[in-house]
C-alpha cells in the first residue's frame, strides 16, 4: 500500500492530484503550488488504492476559484506539516477467517435479516473461507461479511469493536441483542429469573436514537430509560414489570449506575451489556463504575456475569506506549478483547473524505467596539454580565466585530425572554437594554474591518463549495463554543449572497451556566437533526455534540473551524464526511506551531492505534474471561473492586467513596425547604498536621444528621468523600435512606398489604361487591307441623305526628312478625309522609306468640296479596323460608276478646287479615245510608273496575247530584269532559263521512251487501244523537257521573271526595318530581252509586303502603348492627355509624359526606402523631410521603375490602320497581342468594373516614383512636391515646442512652440566656401556656437557614402542628355549621387555614420578632408584609383591621410556618394533651376567626368565583391553559428553534433561581379572555380569573355569544356561592 500524507495545499487541491490520479484539463492556477509541491502533496486519503484500482473521475468542481474574488484562497501556499508521516488511515486487523482463527464463520441461524432474498453464503471446504456473494439490498439492513464475523466473535466471548464511524458498529450490536433474545427464549426462564439487556449509551439523545434503530431492527420489546424522562426509575413496581415483559434497555450511563447502586438492577438478572462510545470509560466514568463496582466482584460467579460488548472509533487518544497502555487497561475493564476491521474492506462501503488543511493569517488586535465600550461604562460592575464580557472579548479577535456585537444583542434579548421582558429584568440590565437598542447592527460586509482573517476564509471555502454543490450540498462546520457557534449561524443567515444556497442551524449540546445563549435539550437536538436528514437545513453550526454517536446524515464538507484536540474527535468528524468525494477541511493559522504540533500528534496517535490493532492476531496470549482468576491476580482485582463500600444485604444496594458525595447531595435536595434556605451540604476541610486532611460535614438543619467528621486522608477531595460516605452510612442507619440507599419517598405501611397489586388509580373504579342480606332473615326452615314461635315488632307513628295526620285512626299498628327477635332500640325511622317528615317507632314487643299452621297460612297469604296490592306485582314465599310476617294489629283502643292471642298481649287483627285473604272484592253496592265514619275505614271500589281503589276524604254535602257544577271549582273536571266530548264528536263526525262515501259506493254496486239489517238505526246517528254540542248539555253531577262512571244518579245519591289509592312510592325522601307532588295534593269526587267496599281496611291499607320503605330501611339498619357486632365498632353510637354507612346515591336525608369530612381530617390528626413519633431521624417531605401511604385511598380501600365493608353499606336507593323482600319470588323471578352493588373505590375509603368521624362524635379522640385501630389503620406501637406520651418519652431516652453508650457524657440542658429567656416568656404570655422543655420552643422558632451545628429547625413541628390546626379548624366549623355540606365546610376552612391568615396570626402574635434564621432576603420579605398590614389598617376607617385584610398581602410562607410549628411544640411539651391544644385553640385563633371569616364576608378566590360564574349559566367549556411564556418575532424564530434559555423539566422557560417564566391563558370555548404572565402558576390564575370577571361584567352579552354548551331543562343551576352563603 502506498503510503500517504496530509497536505495544507491551495485550495484548488481539493481536487484529486498525484500521479496516478488525472486532474482538472483547465489550465494551473495562478495559485498552484510548483509540480516539487505538488509531488508532495496529499491524495485522496479515502481513495488510496492499489495499482489495479482505476482512478477515480472528477464529480465536483470544488477546486474552480471565483476569479473576481478580491481574497485568495490562501495568502501564500503551506507544505503538509506531516509530509514525512504516513496517512495514519493503515489497515486494522482483519477478522481472518483462516484455520488458526476458526474453521468458519457463518451466520447465527436465528438471525434473519431484512431482505429474504439474500443468499446464504456458501462455504468453501477447502479454504474455510466465507465467501459471500454481491448483494444489491439496502446496506444497513444487510450485515456485511465483517460484520457477521464480527457477531461470530461477540457471540463466542466479550469484544470491542474498533471501527470508523459509518462502518456499522450498531448493526453488529443488534444482531447480537437477537442471539440474546434468542437464547433467553430458549432457556425459558420463569419471571424471577429472566435476564435482559442493556444498550448503554452517554447521553440523552442516543437512547432515543439507538432504541429505534433496536426497534427496526428485531422483534425485542425495547424501553428507554434517561435523566430527561418524566420516568420513576426507583420502583420496585417498575423494575417487576421490566423483567416480565422487556428484552432491551436503552439507557444513559449515569443512569444504570444509579439503578446498580441502589439495588434495582442486579448484574446476575443482565445477559449483555453493550457501551456504545466504550472509550470513555476512564476514571470515575459511569462506564467505568459499573465495570469496577458490579461486573469485576468477587462474590458474582463468572457464569452469572452478562456479556459485554463494546463499541469505538478508537481505544484511546494516547500515543506511543500509553496508547498501548490504555488500550490494556480498557481491555481489562471491560473483560473484553479488541477487534477491528480490514480497511480495504470497509472502503467497500464506507467512503473516506480527501483531507486538507487550508491556512488563514492571524487575526489583527481589534479595538473594543463601540457597543462594547458603551455598556462597559454603564454595566461593567454588574455581575451578571461578567461572562457575557468575557464571551464578546474572545470572539473580538476570533471573530471580529460585527460578530460581537450581535452576541451582545443575542444575549440580552434572551436573558429578557428569560424574566418574561424587559420590564421584569433588573435595573442595571435594563441600561443594557437600553444601550443596545439605541444602536443599529449594520448589514455584514466581507472585510477586514468587520471580520476576522478566520471568518473571512471560511466564507471563501463556503463560496466555492455552494458553487461546486448548490443542490446536493450538505456540510458541517464544528466549532469549540456555543457562543461561536451561535454568532457563525447568525452571520451566514445575514449574508445575502448565501440565502438561496444555505439553510444554517445551530445544533448543541446542554449547559450549565444560567446565562448561556445556546441551552439545547434532547428534544430539539432531535428535531434539528431530523431537519437536516430532509434537507430542510443544508449546513449545520456544531460543536463537538455532532462529532460521536447522533445519527447525522452523511456530509459532502466537514470544516474544522476551530482546531481539533484529540484523536478520537479527529476521527470522529471526520467520519461525518462520508458522501462520495467528500472533502474534510481543517482550518488553521498561518504559522501556529502550536496547532501544527497538535495535529501532528493526533495524526501520529491515530496511525499507532492503528498499527496496535494490526498487530493483534490470535496468537498474541490475551486474557480470556476465563483465564482472569480472581486469586491468581489480585491485583487487578483490587483495581476493579471498590476501596470501600457498604452494600445492603436486602436489596444488593451498593454505596461507594465515588457514588457517596452525589448520593449526599441528593439526599439533601429531597428535603423540604423553601425560597429563603439553601439546602446543601457544606464541607469544611483543614490540615491535620503533616498526616494528611480531615473533612468536617455538615448538613442542612432538618437532617437527622447535622456533623460528621471524615477519617485521616491523604488527599482534600479523599477527605470529602470519607465524610460523605460515613454521612450516608448513618442516614441509612437512622431510616432516612431505605434499603434502596434512596430519600423515603413512599413508605411501606405496617401491617398493610394491598388487596390489588396495582395503584388505586389503576384498579377498576367502579366495582360489583356483594352485599349481605340481614342474618336475621338467613333462618332453616321452619317445621309447619308444630306451632311456631314468633317475635312481634310494632310499626306505630310518633303521637306527634299522628295528630298532625288528622288523628289516630288514619295509620292502623302494623306488626312484623319475625322468627328471631330484632335489636332492641332500633331508632325511628324518619318517612315523608303527605309532604312532611314523620318519625314511625319500631318497638319490639315483650313476649314472644306462638301460631298454628292454619294460622301461619293466613298470615302467609295476607302478607303477599298486601304485597302484590301496594307493587302490582306478583309475589311468592315458601311457608318455611318466608322470614317475616306483616299483620295489622287492632286499632288503638280496639281489642278482641275472642282473638285467641289476645292473652299474649299482641291484638292481631285477624278478622282483617281474613277479609285480606282475596284481592276482587264482592260487587255489592254500598248502601246509600251508611255512616260517614264506616266510610272513613273503608277502602271504596269502583263497581266497574275494582283495581281502582280510593280513600275517602269527606262526603260533598254544598251540592245535589241535579246541581250545575260550578267551573271555579271543579275546573279540571269539567275541562276534561268537555275534552272528551269534543273528540267524541269528531270521531263522529269522521265515521258519518265515511259512511256516506259508503252508501254511495253501494247504490252503484247492488251486489255489495248491506251491513246492517233492514230497519236498524245506523250507529253512527246513534252516537251522534248521543253526543250533543257541549255547550247545550247541562253540566250537572249527574250528567258528570253518567259520563265518566256510567252510573244514573239519583238527587239523594252522596258525593265522595275520595284520594285515589296510588302506586306504592319512595317515602324515605321528600317528593322530588312534580308527578310525586301532584299525587299528593290531588283528589277528585265520584258518587257512592258507583263504589263498592274494598277487601281490607283503609287504615290498614294506609299503613301497608309505608310498609316497603319501612322494611328497606329497616334491612339497612340490620346490616349496619351486624357490622358493629362483628367488626367490633360498638363504641359508636348507632344513629352515628348509620349515617357512616349510608352513601349519597342512596338518597337518604343522612349520608356519610359530613362524617367523611370530619374522619379524614382525625385521621390525618392521629396518623401525623404517629409517624412524628416513631420516625424521629425523617424530615417533613419524608413525613408527609408516609402519610400520604397511609391515609390514602389505597390503604384504606384495602382496609375496607380486608373488614368486607362492603356487604354492609346502604348504596341503592329504594324503588317500587327494583323492591323485593329477601327469598321472596317476584313476578316469577327467584331471589338470588348473593346480592351485589356497585361500589366505586373511593366509597370504601370514605366509609372508613366517616366511621372514625362517627366515632369522634360518640366519644371523643380516645374513641376515635380506638376505632381506628380497629379500623387497621397503623397504630401497633400504642395501645390507648396515652401512649403517645409513653413511646415518645421512652425513644427520647433511649436515644439519650444510646449517645452516652457511645463515649458521650450526660449533658444537662444549659441554662437559658437573657435573651432567650425573654423570648420564651413573651409567647407563653401570648399563648398562656409554660413550656416544660424549653427546647421545643426554640426548635419551633428555627429556620432550616440556620447554620448553627446545634439548632434543629422547626420543619418536623411545623408537620404536627398543620394536621392539630386542620382538625381544630374542621371540628369547629362542623360543630358551628351543622347543616352546612362538605363542600362549605371545606370552602371555608380553607379561607382560614392558608399561609396568608396564618401569617397575620403570626405577626399578631408576635412569633416573627423570635425566629431564628440566617436569611437575608427573609428579614426584607417580613419586613415587607409588616408596612404592608401597617399601611392597610392606617387607611382603615376604624383603625382597626377587619374582614380578610391579609387577602392580597404577600405573607411569606416561613410566618405561617410559626403558627403551626408553635401548636406542635405546645402539643409535643403537654405530653400529646389533646385538651391543652383544644384550649389554646378556642382562646387564641377561633375568636380571630368569628371576627374575620364568615360565609357572609368571606372573600372567595377569583378561580372560584369564575368557575361558579360559568356553571350557574350552564357553561361547561372552559379551561385554564398553560405554557412557556415566549415572545416570537421573525428576529426571534432562530433563538426560538436553538431553544435559547433553560428549560425546565415541563418544558418551561426558567430564571436565574430556577423558577420557570410561564404564561397563562383561560379559555372560554378555545377563545382566549386573558393571558398573564408570570413566575408562579397561582398568582397568573388569579390574575387571569380577574381580568375575565371584568370582560364578562363589562360585556354581560358576551357568554351567551361565545357558550354553545347545552342548557338542560328544569331548574337552573344553583350557584355554589348562594349555597354556602346560605348557611
Amino acid at each position: 500500500m502506498t503510503a500517504t500524507a496530509t497536505t495544507s495545499a491551495p485550495f484548488d487541491l481539493l481536487q484529486w492530484e498525484g500521479e496516478d490520479l488525472p486532474g482538472p484539463e483547465a489550465s494551473p492556477s495562478p495559485l498552484s503550488p510548483s509540480p516539487a509541491a505538488s509531488s508532495k502533496s496529499l491524495v485522496a486519503t479515502s481513495h488510496t488504492t492499489n495499482n489495479n484500482t482505476p482512478p477515480p473521475e472528477p464529480q465536483d468542481t470544488l477546486s474552480l476559484l471565483d476569479g473576481d474574488d478580491p481574497l485568495p484562497i490562501l495568502d501564500q501556499p503551506l507544505l503538509s506539516i506531516a509530509s514525512n508521516l504516513p496517512l495514519p488511515l493503515i489497515p486494522m486487523q482483519t477478522l481472518s477467517l483462516s484455520p488458526r482463527i476458526g474453521t468458519s464463520f457463518r451466520p447465527v441461524s436465528s438471525i434473519s435479516f431484512a431482505s429474504s432474498s439474500v443468499t446464504s453464503p456458501s462455504v468453501s471446504e477447502t479454504s474455510h473461507e466465507v465467501k459471500v456473494p454481491p448483494v444489491e439490498q439496502d446496506p444497513y439492513l444487510v450485515p456485511r461479511q465483517y460484520q457477521v464475523e464480527l457477531l461470530h466473535k461477540a457471540v463466542d466471548e466479550n469484544v470491542i469493536a474498533v471501527m470508523d464511524t459509518g462502518s456499522g458498529k450498531t448493526l453488529v450490536a443488534v444482531m447480537l441483542i437477537r442471539e440474546m433474545l434468542r437464547r433467553e427464549m430458549e432457556a425459558q426462564r420463569g419471571p424471577k429469573e429472566r435476564k435482559i439487556s442493556f444498550f448503554i449509551v452517554n447521553n440523552v439523545p442516543l437512547v432515543f436514537q439507538q432504541a429505534a434503530v433496536i426497534r427496526a431492527n428485531c422483534d425485542a420489546e425495547v424501553t428507554m430509560l434517561c435523566g430527561a424522562m418524566d420516568t420513576k426509575k426507583f420502583s420496585n413496581d417498575l423494575w417487576g414489570e421490566t423483567y416480565k415483559k422487556v428484552d432491551v434497555v436503552v439507557v444513559t450511563a449515569q443512569i444504570l449506575l444509579d439503578l446498580f447502586r441502589h439495588g434495582f438492577v442486579q448484574m446476575s438478572r443482565v445477559n449483555l451489556l453493550i457501551f456504545d462510545e466504550c472509550h470513555h470509560a476512564r476514571k470515575d466514568h459511569p462506564f467505568c463504575c459499573i465495570m469496577k463496582e458490579f461486573y469485576h466482584v468477587h462474590n458474582l460467579p463468572r457464569n452469572q456475569r452478562p456479556k459485554v460488548f463494546g463499541m469505538t472509533a478508537s481505544p484511546s487518544s494516547d500515543i506511543g506506549s500509553k496508547l498501548y497502555h490504555s488500550a490494556i487497561e480498557l481491555e481489562n475493564l471491560m473483560d473484553a478483547k479488541v477487534f477491528t476491521v480490514d480497511q480495504e474492506e470497509v472502503k467497500r462501503y464506507v467512503e473516506r473524505p480527501l483531507e486538507c488543511v487550508v491556512q488563514y493569517n492571524p487575526a489583527p488586535k481589534y479595538p473594543t467596539t463601540t457597543l462594547t465600550n458603551a455598556l462597559r461604562a454603564k454595566c461593567f460592575m454588574v455581575p451578571r454580565l461578567n461572562p457575557i464580557f468575557e464571551s464578546v472579548q474572545f470572539n473580538l479577535s476570533h471573530l471580529g466585530p460585527w460578530c460581537v456585537d450581535c452576541l451582545w444583542r443575542t444575549y440580552i434579548d434572551n436573558m429578557s425572554k428569560r424574566e418574561g421582558g424587559v420590564r421584569q429584568l433588573p435595573e442595571e440590565i435594563k441600561e443594557a437594554v437600553e444601550v443596545i437598542n439605541a444602536r443599529t447592527i449594520p448589514t455584514p460586509v466581507v472585510d477586514k474591518t468587520q471580520m476576522s482573517p478566520k471568518v473571512q476564509k471560511l466564507i471563501q471555502i463556503l463560496r466555492v463549495a455552494g458553487k461546486s454543490r448548490t443542490k446536493d450540498f450538505c456540510g458541517i462546520i464544528f466549532v469549540q463554543r456555543r457562543d461561536t457557534a451561535i454568532a457563525l449561524c447568525l452571520l451566514l443567515q445575514e449574508l445575502e449572497e448565501f440565502h438561496d444556497i444555505f439553510r444554517v442551524q445551530v445544533l448543541a449540546g446542554h449547559s450549565d451556566e444560567s446565562d448561556s445563549v445556546l441551552k439545547m435539550k434532547f428534544q430539539e437536538q432531535n428535531d434539528i437533526i431530523s431537519h437536516f436528514r430532509n434537507k430542510t437545513y443544508n449546513l449545520l453550526v456544531s460543536t463537538s455534540v455532532a462529532e460521536e454517536g447522533l445519527d447525522i446524515q452523511p456530509c459532502n464538507v466537514v470544516i474544522r473551524f476551530d482546531p481539533v484536540t484529540t484523536t478520537i474527535s479527529y476521527i470522529q468528524s471526520r467520519g461525518r464526511a462520508r458522501q462520495k468525494n467528500s472533502r474534510y477541511i481543517m482550518m488553521m493559522e498561518y504559522d501556529n506551531r502550536g496547532e501544527e504540533a497538535t495535529l501532528e500528534k493526533i495524526q501520529i496517535g491515530e496511525k499507532h492505534m492503528r498499527e496496535w490493532c494490526q498487530s493483534l492476531d490470535s496468537e498474541r496470549l490475551m486474557r480470556t474471561p476465563e483465564s482472569i482468576d480472581e486469586d491468581e491476580n489480585p491485583e487487578l482485582m483490587d483495581m476493579m473492586t471498590p476501596a470501600q463500600s457498604y452494600r445492603v444485604p436486602s436489596t444488593g444496594a451498593l454505596l461507594t467513596l465515588d457514588s457517596a458525595i452525589p448520593l449526599l447531595h441528593y439526599y439533601c435536595s429531597s428535603l423540604t425547604g423553601d425560597e429563603f434556605c439553601s439546602l446543601r451540604p457544606e464541607f469544611a476541610v483543614t490540615t491535620n498536621g503533616s498526616s494528611g486532611f480531615i473533612c468536617d460535614l455538615t448538613l442542612p438543619p432538618n437532617a437527622p444528621v447535622r456533623i460528621v467528621q471524615s477519617d485521616r486522608t491523604s488527599t482534600k477531595q479523599m477527605a470529602r468523600k470519607s465524610a460523605a460516605f460515613k454521612a450516608c452510612e448513618m442516614l441509612h442507619t437512622l431510616k432516612a435512606l431505605n434499603d434502596h440507599l434512596l430519600p423515603f419517598v413512599v413508605e411501606e405501611v405496617v401491617g398493610y398489604t394491598p388487596v390489588e397489586s396495582g395503584p388505586v388509580e389503576q384498579i377498576e373504579k367502579n366495582k360489583l361487591y356483594p352485599l349481605n342480606c340481614p342474618e336475621v332473615w338467613n333462618q332453616d326452615p321452619i317445621d309447619t307441623d308444630v306451632p311456631v314461635t314468633l317475635y312481634g315488632c310494632v310499626i306505630d307513628m310518633t303521637e306527634r305526628d299522628t295528630e298532625r295526620l288528622s288523628g289516630k285512626d288514619r295509620f292502623r299498628l302494623m306488626c312484623i312478625l319475625t322468627r328471631q327477635p330484632l335489636p332492641s332500640a332500633i331508632a325511628p325511622i324518619r318517612l315523608y309522609v303527605e309532604g312532611a317528615a314523620r318519625l314511625v317507632k319500631l318497638r319490639n314487643h315483650p313476649s314472644p306468640i306462638s301460631v298454628s299452621k292454619e294460622k301461619l297460612l293466613l298470615l302467609q297469604k295476607f302478607t303477599l296479596l298486601l304485597f302484590q296490592r301496594m307493587c302490582r306485582k306478583s309475589f311468592d314465599c315458601s311457608l318455611e323460608t318466608m322470614p317475616y310476617f306483616v299483620v295489622p294489629l287492632y286499632g288503638r283502643g280496639e281489642s278482641s276478646s275472642t282473638s285467641e292471642l289476645s292473652g299474649s298481649g299482641l291484638d292481631i287483627s285477624w278478622d282483617d287479615i281474613q277479609s285480606g285473604q282475596n284481592m276482587q272484592p264482592e260487587p255489592q253496592p254500598i248502601p246509600k245510608t251508611e255512616d260517614e265514619q264506616v266510610l272513613q275505614t273503608t277502602v271504596l271500589a269502583l263497581l266497574k273496575d275494582s283495581t281502582r281503589e280510593f280513600f275517602l276524604k269527606k262526603i260533598v254535602t254544598d251540592y245535589k247530584m241535579k246541581d250545575l257544577m260550578p267551573p271555579d271549582v271543579f275546573r279540571q273536571e269539567l275541562a276534561a269532559w268537555d275534552e272528551s266530548v269534543a273528540k267524541l264528536r269528531d270521531r263522529t263526525q269522521r265515521m258519518t263521512a265515511n259512511s256516506t262515501t259508503s252508501a254511495s259506493l253501494s247504490t252503484s254496486n247492488p251486489s255489495t251487501p248491506n251491513p246492517s239489517p233492514p230497519g236498524s238505526p245506523s250507529p253512527n246517528l246513534l252516537s251522534e244523537q248521543d253526543a250533543p254540542e257541549p255547550a247545550l248539555v247541562p253540566k250537572t253531577f249527574a250528567a258528570y257521573f253518567k259520563w265518566r262512571f256510567q252510573v244514573d244518579c239519583e238527587d239523594v245519591d252522596k258525593i265522595l271526595m275520595v284520594d285515589r289509592v296510588r302506586k306504592m312510592r319512595n317515602h324515605l325522601q321528600p317528593a322530588v318530581r312534580e308527578e310525586e307532588a301532584k299525587e299528593e295534593s290531588g283528589a277528585m269526587i265520584i258518587p257512592l252509586k258507583a263504589c263498592i267496599r274494598g277487601t281490607i281496611k283503609a287504615d290498614v291499607l294506609r299503613m301497608a303502603q309505608l310498609i316497603p320503605s319501612i322494611l328497606f330501611s329497616l334491612d339497612q339498619t340490620l346490616l349496619v348492627y351486624e357490622a358493629r357486632d362483628l367488626i367490633g365498632l360498638g363504641q359508636i353510637q348507632m344513629d352515628y355509624l348509620q349515617e357512616a354507612f349510608t352513601t349519597s346515591s342512596s338518597n337518604r336525608d343522612f349520608q356519610y359526606e359530613r362524617l367523611e369530612l370530619l374522619g379524614d381530617s382525625f385521621l390525618k390528626f392521629s396518623s401525623t402523631i404517629r409517624l412524628y413519633i416513631v420516625n424521629p431521624a425523617k424530615d417533613e417531605g419524608q413525613l408527609h410521603a408516609s402519610r400520604i401511604r397511609i391515609i390514602s385511598n389505597r390503604a384504606l380501600l384495602s382496609h375496607a375490602t380486608h373488614l368486607e365493608l362492603y356487604k354492609y353499606i346502604s348504596s341503592t336507593p329504594f324503588h317500587r320497581k327494583s323492591w323485593r323482600p329477601p327469598y321472596f319470588t317476584v313476578d316469577n323471578k327467584p331471589w338470588e342468594n348473593v346480592q351485589k352493588h356497585n361500589l366505586s373505590n373511593k366509597t370504601l375509603a370514605d366509609v372508613i373516614e366517616a366511621s372514625l368521624g362517627a366515632a369522634y362524635l360518640s366519644g371523643g379522640h380516645k374513641v376515635a383512636f380506638n376505632v381506628a385501630k380497629i379500623l387497621r389503620i397503623p397504630f401497633d406501637e400504642f395501645a390507648a391515646w396515652e401512649d403517645f406520651n409513653r413511646v415518645f418519652l421512652e425513644a427520647k431516652a433511649a436515644k439519650e442512652f444510646a449517645r452516652m453508650e457511645e463515649g458521650g457524657s450526660f449533658e444537662p440542658q444549659p441554662p437559658l440566656s437573657v435573651a432567650n429567656m425573654a423570648a420564651i416568656q413573651a409567647v407563653q404570655e401570648v399563648l398562656g401556656y409554660e413550656f416544660k422543655d424549653p427546647s421545643l420552643f426554640f426548635e419551633a422558632m428555627t429556620h432550616a437557614s440556620h447554620i448553627r451545628a446545634d439548632a434543629i429547625c422547626y420543619q418536623r413541628l411545623e408537620f404536627l402542628g398543620d394536621a392539630v390546626l386542620d382538625f381544630q379548624v374542621i371540628r369547629y366549623y362542623y360543630e358551628k355549621y351543622h347543616d352546612a355540606p362538605p363542600g362549605a365546610i371545606t370552602l371555608i376552612k380553607d379561607a382560614s387555614v392558608n399561609n396568608s391568615i396564618l401569617g397575620a396570626i403570626s405577626i399578631k402574635w408576635g412569633l416573627q420578632k423570635h425566629l431564628n434564621h440566617y436569611s437575608p432576603s427573609l428579614i426584607g420579605a417580613i419586613a415587607r408584609a409588616m408596612v404592608s398590614l401597617e399601611e392597610r389598617q392606617t387607611k382603615s376607617p376604624t383603625g382597626e383591621l377587619e374582614g380578610e385584610y391579609w387577602v392580597d398581602i404577600y405573607m411569606p410562607k416561613v410566618l405561617g410556618d410559626l403558627v403551626e410549628s408553635t401548636l406542635g411544640a405546645v402539643f409535643v411539651d403537654s405530653g400529646f394533651d389533646f385538651d391543652v391544644v383544644t384550649g389554646l385553640f378556642q382562646r387564641l385563633i377561633r375568636p380571630f376567626l368569628d371576627r374575620h371569616v364568615a360565609f357572609e364576608s368571606m372573600v372567595l378566590h377569583p378561580n372560584k368565583v369564575l368557575l361558579e360564574q360559568l356553571q350557574y349559566q350552564g357553561c361547561i367549556n372552559f379551561k385554564f391553559a398553560t405554557e412557556a411564556a415566549e415572545k416570537v418575532s421573525n428576529s426571534d424564530k432562530l433563538l426560538r428553534k436553538l431553544g435559547l434559555g433553560l428549560r425546565s423539566a415541563n418544558g418551561s422557560r426558567s430564571h436565574d433561581d430556577g423558577e420557570p417564566i410561564l404564561k397563562c391563558h383561560f379559555k372560554i370555548h378555545d377563545r382566549t379572555m386573558a393571558t398573564a404572565i408570570g413566575k408562579h402558576m397561582d398568582n397568573l390564575r388569579k390574575e387571569v380569573s380577574v381580568a375575565t370577571l371584568t370582560i364578562l361584567r363589562n360585556e354581560p352579552d358576551l357568554l351567551l355569544t361565545l357558550c354553545t354548551c347545552p342548557k338542560k331543562g328544569g331548574a337552573r343551576h344553583v350557584s355554589m356561592l348562594d349555597r354556602y352563603r346560605q348557611y
